[in-house]
């Protein structure tokens, strides 16, 4: 406790960075609360006091130069804190929203809730549709014949040109189809 000013006020009054005396504790005034209250700093946290309470406002400068470097020090740290707090609820936010969406995705893929319902659910809470892509891996086999007596020519020309259509496969995502042709035999036919 510092030595007191003969002059007491309601805290309203003090002005905001100004250091008072409240009862056996110097606090600094940092601004207006909610409910007709005050914020201060004091004994290393942030509290409202009533706009009402009497304090002394603190004469001695190194007191009041201490307290206010005090003051900015612990609200610092307060800061820092509110920042971690605030980043691991955000983090824990977002993991209950996977873990909400990945329970609705379970649920429509035990047949629970259809595709659209599931659809219109994630996109009501912001949560991206359900989308499901499949990569299908093929095997076709064939031949054809051809009148050439050169195999070099004709195996040559049917790498080059033979390739899967798929206009009429639904939903293909375009540019995502591969198709590698491997010609394993080219055989002379005797009649």
């Amino acid at each position: 406790m510092t030595n007191l000013s003969t002059v007491s006020m309601a805290l309203r009054e003090a002005t905001y960075g100004a250091v008072v005396c409240d009862g056996d504790r110097d606090i600094v005034v940092l601004g207006p609360a909610p409910h007709d209250s005050t914020f201060v700093y004091s004994d290393g946290t942030l509290i409202t006091l009533p706009n009402a309470r009497s304090v002394h406002l603190v004469p001695d400068e190194p007191t009041r130069t201490g307290a206010l470097a005090t003051a900015i020090a612990g609200i610092d740290r307060l800061r820092d804190e509110a920042i971690e707090k605030r980043l691991a609820e955000r983090e824990c936010h977002r993991a209950q929203l996977e873990e909400i969406r990945a329970y609705a995705i379970d649920q429509h893929l035990d047949g629970t809730i259809c595709r659209d319902g599931l659809n219109a659910f994630l996109r009501h809470f912001d949560l991206g549709e359900f989308d499901v892509r499949l990569r299908v891996d093929y095997t076709i086999r064939g031949s054809y014949e051809v009148e050439s007596g050169r195999t070099s020519q004709v195996r040559h020309e049917g790498e080059r040109c033979l390739t899967v259509d798929l206009s009429g496969v639904d939903d293909v995502i375009e540019g995502s189809d591969t198709c590698e042709v491997d010609i394993t035999d080219v055989v002379r036919i005797e009649d």
